[in-house]
């Protein structure tokens, strides 16, 4: 009877936790420790909080299954040595240990959930439209989920701004007059503007060298001379130009492309566009891209494009 009692008493301790168990992270054949935005670069702020999360699911499923084991191991003690009092005593020890160690793991999660929740209201809206929700689910938000390099350029702190015939607009810039007198036309990548269809010698081989290797099709929409009065001084002396897809259909699929293929003729691409949607998409992935909501001049955006810069 005994027997019967301890069997069933062991049963409920290793069966509940398994089933528990079953819907653990770490058993999940996708789970992995490293963001997948990240895998393949340095993780920024979002990726290094996704990060830390992932460790804390990673130990609290490790200490689950480490319980089951060891109650497992603890009513073995007590099953097979019912006439042994030192095994019975370890038995009770080591499930009084077991148990003892995981209130604590699940307390000090209790601890920190209450402290946060009383720190700032899940309730609360951004925009008054997307609710914060639990504080354990707030991790990407806008930040960047890899470290991206940046050029720093002494003629203009910030991102670049590129201005097209009616993309990417901005008024009010730097309108220079060192010139280029060594640019030359661009060859085998079309201009939408035939007065604005000429680069410095090395940024027109790069160019043309994109144009050649890229899978898809774009065009050049601004080079040199510009059009336009634009914030970044590359195009007064022909180092970057605006480019477009023809047809003009973007999805982060071939606009990473994009992106990579510049990357490889030593070019720097940075998207931007009106789609605010895409632009998380590209970020999501680990590279640069700007919307109107960005602001700081972003907000001039009127058509998706791309700003090319040489350096």
């Amino acid at each position: 009877m005994k027997k019967l009692l301890l069997s069933t008493f062991l049963a409920f301790f290793i069966l509940a936790p398994s089933a528990q168990a079953a819907n653990l992270p770490i058993l999940n054949p996708d789970f992995a420790i490293v963001p997948t935005q990240c895998s393949a670069c340095p993780c920024g702020f979002a990726g290094t909080l996704q990060l830390v999360q992932n460790l804390v699911n990673a130990s609290i499923s490790v200490a689950f299954i480490l319980l089951i084991l060891i109650i497992t191991y603890a009513g073995a003690l007590f099953l097979f040595s019912p006439t042994n009092p030192g095994n019975r005593e370890m038995g009770r020890t080591v499930l009084t240990n077991a148990v003892i160690g995981m209130v604590i793991v699940l307390s000090s999660w209790l601890v920190v959930d209450f402290i946060m929740k009383s720190l700032y209201n899940p309730d609360a809206t951004i925009g008054n439209t997307t609710k914060l929700g639990p504080w354990n689910e707030i991790i990407g938000g806008t930040g960047e989920w890899c470290i991206v390099g940046k050029t720093t350029r002494s003629i203009y702190s910030g991102e670049e701004l590129g201005s097209t015939s009616g993309l990417g607009v901005v008024s009010g810039g730097v309108t220079g007059t060192a010139g280029c007198p060594t640019c030359r036309s661009i060859s085998g990548v079309s201009c939408t503007n035939a007065n604005s269809c000429t680069l410095n010698p090395a940024t027109a081989d790069r160019i043309e060298s994109l144009a050649k290797n890229y899978s898809g099709t774009f065009v050049v929409t601004e080079a040199y001379p510009p059009s336009r009065t634009h914030k970044a001084a590359c195009h007064n002396d022909g180092t970057c130009i605006d480019a477009a897809f023809r047809p003009a259909t973007y999805d982060s699929k071939n606009v990473i492309s994009f992106v990579k293929a510049a990357d490889n003729q030593g070019l720097r691409a940075v998207f931007e566009t009106v789609d605010c949607k895409l632009r998380d998409a590209v970020r999501a992935a680990g590279y640069k891209a700007y919307c109107r909501d960005d602001g700081g001049g972003y907000e001039a955006i009127s058509g998706t494009h791309f700003s090319v810069y040489s350096n």
